[in-house]
């Protein structure tokens, strides 16, 4: 019984390969003439270079419709011709910008007939070719990963020429070059690739732009050594007199910085208040100084504050003076030993503990003197006036 169903499967297999080879032969030995239905025939433009001359490009070409043809011949000679079949646009008669109609020309093998195709002409349309001056920017990628250093990089050139057609140039805002920093430990000079952007920062890639100055941008990065720097929020010297700041947070409350090799020790980083950006409720946005040596990049240049600006009060408090430098075996008297000072400050819980009043006794002779009292206080308190005292040494 398997002996019978392996014949019978071994002869459906023989007749299957003899059709194909009888079919092979009509077909080759035949040679029927047949029409042929061709889509997505390739176009090629010429006189581009003329019109360049004439300072025009075409701007349509990606929006063409697809051609397509009917061809007749003999089935060995369409599968033979296929790939020869072509389509051609002449630009080179076109004297001036918008729309033109231009008449195709199909090439095909002259063993085959061309019947018809879809469409005989096409509108291209040009415009004039420009140039413009785009400015550079450039980024850095992966600063975070870098935990040893910041990479700060300067282009050495500030802007590149572009040319193409005026709506492609016109499109186009800036160019920019993004550097991967991640494994950089040293100074550098190296030139890097860039795309183009528009007004919405949005890369944009256009084949209407034939030409460009610089095929690459210069650009030197300095390495600087990476440390984290609180943040301090301070008054403009003009208003220390008559405000003090209570900062209730800080964000963020630090930043990465790079330092170069020459920069002295910095233990912090301030920013200055600033009354006219107040945000909703007690929110300020604050730029931060940036010393010389320090490199913080541009984005993070920026902290954000809630803080109250308090008018500061007139508040006397009676302070003992001390005193320094008092000459050995001397009895040293005070007359007055406890003045009342007067001090500016946000509020009237001002204590004696924070102020310091002090007499120098350096150099004094014996008897009777008046000498400065020199009084400090904390920094949110303005000492007003200038005090002094009677020293005695016997």
């Amino acid at each position: 019984m398997k002996e019978v169903k392996y014949s019978h499967l071994l002869l459906q297999i023989l007749s299957g390969l003899v059709s194909i080879v009888l079919w092979f032969a009509i077909t080759y030995t035949e040679d029927p003439l047949i029409n042929q239905h061709l889509t997505d025939i390739s176009v090629k433009f010429i006189g581009e270079d003329v019109l360049e001359e004439n300072g025009l490009i075409v701007v349509n070409k990606d929006s063409l419709p697809p051609l397509s043809a009917m061809i007749q011949g003999n089935r060995s000679k369409i599968i033979s011709s296929i790939g020869d079949i072509s389509a051609q646009i002449d630009v080179s008669n076109i004297k001036s910008a918008g729309d033109a109609e231009v008449t195709i020309k199909y090439n095909y093998p002259s063993s085959i007939n061309f019947v018809k195709s879809n469409i005989q002409s096409v509108i291209i349309t040009t415009e004039k070719i420009i140039t413009r001056s785009i400015p550079v920017q450039i980024e850095t990628v992966n600063q975070d990963k870098n935990t040893n250093f910041l990479i700060k990089p300067t282009c050495q050139i500030s802007s590149i020429t572009i040319r193409g057609a005026q709506t492609s140039v016109y499109r186009i805002a800036y160019a920019k070059a993004s550097i991967d920093v991640t494994d950089m430990t040293k100074s550098n000079s190296q030139k890097y690739s860039y795309n183009f952007y528009n007004e919405k920062n949005t890369q944009v890639t256009d084949d209407n732009i034939i030409y460009t100055n610089h095929d690459s941008l210069p650009v030197h990065n300095i390495a600087y050594k990476r440390i984290s720097l609180p943040i301090t929020i301070i008054l403009p010297d003009d208003m220390k007199e008559e405000y003090t700041l209570s900062v209730k947070t800080v964000s963020p409350s630090s930043v990465d910085v790079g330092l170069s090799d020459e920069t002295e020790h910095i233990s912090e980083l301030t920013a200055i208040f600033d009354s006219s950006k107040k945000g909703d409720n007690s929110d300020y946005t604050l730029d931060i100084n940036v010393p010389e040596g320090v490199y913080l990049p541009e984005k993070y240049r920026t902290v954000k504050a809630v803080c109250e600006l308090v008018p500061k009060v007139l508040v006397d408090t009676e302070v003992t003076i001390e005193t320094k430098n008092a000459p050995e075996g001397k009895t040293v008297t005070l007359n007055p030993l406890k003045i009342k000072v007067s001090a500016k400050c946000a509020d009237d819980d001002i204590t004696a503990s924070k102020i310091h009043a002090v007499v120098d006794l350096s150099g004094v002779s014996d008897g009777e003197t008046i000498l400065p009292v020199s009084v400090t206080s904390e920094e949110n308190i303005q000492i007003v006036g200038s005090y002094s005292t009677t020293v005695t040494i016997k």
